[in-house]
């Protein structure tokens, strides 16, 4: 009776091998699946917003803080939508595009362009944006053009301008291929009554956060909390989160009665 050879000791090495690099491999993707589980059932908005913020532009939806009212339902205080004027300078028009400006605003022929320097050629898209801004904005056009010309890249241009307004400028100077000019949402506080019960009332910071009276001990229901809109690249809107605005506050005072 003829018995098997022995096999060799290599043939046992090379499973043990296998067995190991199996288990490893198993044990990885283990790993990284329990991984991948605890990502999305505990930390997938903190991690979807990091992702966001660092793939995308992000820009502030404001919350509109809550009404304070009288007994009647009365507003004492609201807030009223605003906008802030911003020019980015990475997004002003190329040089030859500000020269053809040139040509249709001030007359100026190819001739005079050629010999203007990137600097100049800025400076003249700025002294054309001031007077473009000058009437709307009620202000001096040489004013503006000090302003416009300060070496910020991110410049605010003016604050507080009625939103309407501020998207018909934006609208109007696109049309006419004026660029980099641009809003930024905000909100700002009114007191309808004025000086009534206004050490009652109290009011804001610039933030809009509580600072006295009313304002700062409702403060937790009045002021909301912010949304935001993400932009990839191309500008192009990706996602939004709509903001949650403030809860109002109704006051035992009466505004008539209080007013006489």
């Amino acid at each position: 009776m003829m018995r098997n050879p022995a096999q060799p000791v290599y043939h046992y090495s090379m499973q043990l091998r296998a067995i190991v690099l199996c288990s490893c491999f198993v044990l990885v993707l283990t790993g990284l699946s329990m991984r991948l589980i605890y990502v999305q059932e505990t930390r997938h908005e903190a991690v979807m917003a990091k992702l966001k913020e660092g793939v995308f532009r992000k820009e502030a939806v404001p919350a509109k803080r809550g009404d304070i009212l009288d007994r009647d339902h009365r507003p004492m205080a609201t807030s009223e939508p605003v906008s802030d004027l911003v020019l980015d300078k990475h997004q002003i028009p190329l040089i030859e595009e500000i020269h053809k400006i040139a040509a249709k605003e001030l007359g100026y022929s190819v001739e005079a362009t050629k010999g203007l320097t990137k600097e100049e050629s800025h400076e003249i898209y700025y002294q054309m944006l001031a007077s473009k801004l000058a009437r709307p904005l009620k202000r001096e056009p040489n004013e503006l053009l000090a302003h416009l010309l300060d070496k910020q890249k991110d410049l605010t241009v003016q604050e507080n301008v009625d939103s309407q307004l501020a998207r018909e400028i934006v609208r109007g100077l696109e049309a006419e291929k004026f660029l980099g000019l641009g809003y930024r949402d905000s909100m700002k506080r009114a007191y309808v009554c004025e000086t009534l019960a206004c050490h009652v009332l109290g009011y804001v910071y610039g933030d809009l956060t509580g600072a006295s009276g009313v304002e700062a001990s409702m403060d937790i229901f009045l002021k909301g909390k912010e949304g935001a809109r993400y932009y990839d690249l191309e500008d192009q809107l990706r996602d939004e989160e709509f903001p949650v605005h403030g809860r109002h506050v109704v006051l035992t005072i009466d505004a008539t009665f209080q007013d006489l």
